[in-house]
């Protein structure tokens, strides 16, 4: 339901937007070192903002190649979602001082 283009998995997802698998991989591998990081920040906050970072800029690159082969808003939903989750996060987390 949520596969970019008319992919049944995940290989032919990222076939579909014209990545490697050696791509999918890298990212599947960037994704789990990003969540388990998160998981970790919260005993340690130190280290929360580069994995939030980087699972956003994941997020953000999934929203571009799903609009890129023209999938509907429903395939990026979970993308979307995840950005938001992301984004409410960060502001919550590093609010934004006002003078």
């Amino acid at each position: 339901m949520f596969r970019g283009g008319d992919a049944t998995d995940l290989i032919s997802e990222f076939i579909a937007y014209g990545l490697s698998t050696n791509t999918m991989y890298i990212i599947g591998v960037t994704k789990v070192v990003a969540a388990v990081l998160l998981l970790i920040s919260i005993f340690y906050k130190k280290i929360e903002l580069p994995p939030l970072l980087l699972i956003s800029g994941l997020m953000l690159s999934a929203l571009y190649f799903h609009f890129s082969i023209g999938d509907g808003l429903i395939k990026s939903l979970p993308a979307a979602l995840m950005l938001s989750c992301c984004t409410i996060v960060y502001f919550l987390r590093f609010p934004q001082q006002t003078d």
